[in-house]
């Protein structure tokens, strides 16, 4: 649980706690732009980085969010999602000691190519740095920038494969509304419009 909490402190709340500090200052002098680091992995996941994964689909939400809260301001959120880059980030990584539970499935294999070196890395870190400075420098900031030609076609996979899945499901969702009930004026409204019965979902 200490892992759990260091990596949550630095990845989540620590990012959250600096963004909220700037946002007075930057409604002061009428606007302004934060670009928050976080990664494909806040779109994408891989086994064996379910905490890191957490951590970065906490930020996205926040940024989400507040990108909206703050746009009246002229304050411009940008969401940077590096892929694999080369840098020193694997050899810096704290590796527990493996589970043999999980020697022969999914967890097992990412383990071994995090420590075997298999995982091609092609992102060059000066260029995506460029990629940032020329972002903050736009006129409009991009909800997301990707960055890197793996995190590109992994997040494009990942977006169409849950698009398909939200398709699929189409039919349930819409069945699943409350029924309609006839408004005076002719309208019909749901009937979830009528006050809650005080039960708790």
């Amino acid at each position: 649980m200490r892992r759990s909490a260091t990596r949550s402190n630095t990845n989540l709340i620590g990012a959250m706690t600096v963004t909220r500090a700037c946002l007075p200052h930057l409604r002061r002098q009428g606007g302004g732009r934060i670009l928050q680091i976080s990664s494909e992995g806040g779109q994408i996941t891989y086994p064996a980085f379910s905490l890191y994964h957490a951590s970065k689909r906490g930020i996205e939400g926040f940024v989400e969010a507040v990108a909206k809260e703050v746009a009246p301001f002229g304050i411009g959120l940008t969401l940077v999602e590096p892929g694999p880059t080369r840098t020193n980030f694997l050899s810096g990584m704290v590796q527990p000691a493996p589970m043999p539970e999980y020697e022969n499935t999914p967890v097992g294999d990412v383990c071994r190519g995090v420590l075997g070196g298999g995982f091609r890395i092609v992102g060059d870190a000066a260029k995506m740095v460029d990629a940032k400075i020329a972002s903050a420098d736009g006129t409009t900031a991009p909800l997301r920038l990707t960055l890197g030609s793996t995190a590109y076609t992994s997040v494009l996979a990942d977006l169409t494969e849950r698009q398909a899945a939200l398709e699929a499901q189409r039919d349930v969702a819409l069945a699943t509304d409350a029924d309609a009930r006839p408004d005076p004026s002719g309208v019909f409204e749901p009937t979830s419009r009528q006050q809650p019965s005080g039960g708790r979902s």
